[in-house]
């Protein structure tokens, strides 16, 4: 073979091992990129579904204008919601109606001469959430509370299914511009017990109770185990204290 045969030959096979490397370091990455977006959206996946077995479960009864705005930033983040009214809040009524997904309970608050018995409406939708949803975690959450950073739910499977968890970054907003612009709210200081956020998988029931006050801190001594459940916080509309029911929410709609 002459020298530029051979230097033809040789060129030649540089550059194959040149394009086989090329090609197979292409294929490489393109299989690892395959492979990581797959694990990816595996992850999501799983976090989506972790995320989707909580039931929710609210009172609200005069709330009609807070309790929309609470529906449209919290709604996504339930696989269930019921809610649970009086039957002569009409308001209530047909904002639920406009949301087929959520189960909507009835419940007699001032039978038997209570002033309003939220522990007997909760214990109501319990049974139901029970029956139904027999392997699901369980919300109990305020009708004025907003859940800020929801991606704190999607790791139910690290929890003590024991415990009740709870969430102590409360801030209180008085208006809805304070609440758009992130500004001028206080920070609520509660009890390991407060009703307004109790997240737990073991299934107890709440008790009938006169009021709204109380009943909370009963339901929450079933648990031995009580945490703050880690990288959740809230909002809570309006100002605190409504027990006997009479009164809507103290929250301005100013913008």
């Amino acid at each position: 073979m002459n020298p530029i045969s051979l230097t033809h030959h040789f060129i030649y096979h540089l550059k194959r091992l040149y394009f086989n490397g090329f090609f197979y370091q292409r294929k490489y990455h393109r299989d690892r990129l395959m492979f990581d977006l797959s694990n990816a959206k595996s992850s999501k996946s799983s976090n989506e579904n972790i995320l989707k077995s909580i039931t929710a479960i609210t009172v609200s009864v005069n709330y009609a204008q807070v309790l929309a705005l609470v529906i449209e930033k919290n709604i996504s983040f339930f696989s269930e919601w019921i809610i649970v009214t009086d039957p002569k809040d009409s308001a209530t009524i047909d904002l639920l109606e406009e949301y087929p997904e959520i189960n909507t309970i009835f419940f007699n608050f001032k039978k038997n001469g209570n002033k309003f018995n939220k522990g007997g409406a909760i214990r109501k939708a319990q049974k139901y959430a029970y029956r139904v949803s027999p392997s699901n975690w369980y919300l109990l959450i305020d009708s004025d509370i907003i859940i800020r950073n929801p991606l704190a739910l999607s790791y139910l499977d690290e929890l003590d299914e024991s415990a009740m968890y709870v969430c102590h970054d409360r801030r209180d907003y008085s208006s809805l511009s304070d609440l758009n612009s992130g500004k001028n709210y206080k920070f609520y200081e509660s009890s390991m017990r407060a009703g307004y956020f109790q997240l737990y998988r073991k299934k107890h029931f709440y008790t009938d109770w006169p009021d709204a006050s109380t009943c909370d801190v009963v339901f929450g001594s079933h648990f031995a185990i009580i945490r703050n459940l880690p990288g959740i916080a809230c909002n809570h509309l309006g100002q605190e204290g409504n027990h006997d029911g009479s009164k809507g929410p103290k929250f301005q709609f100013d913008s």
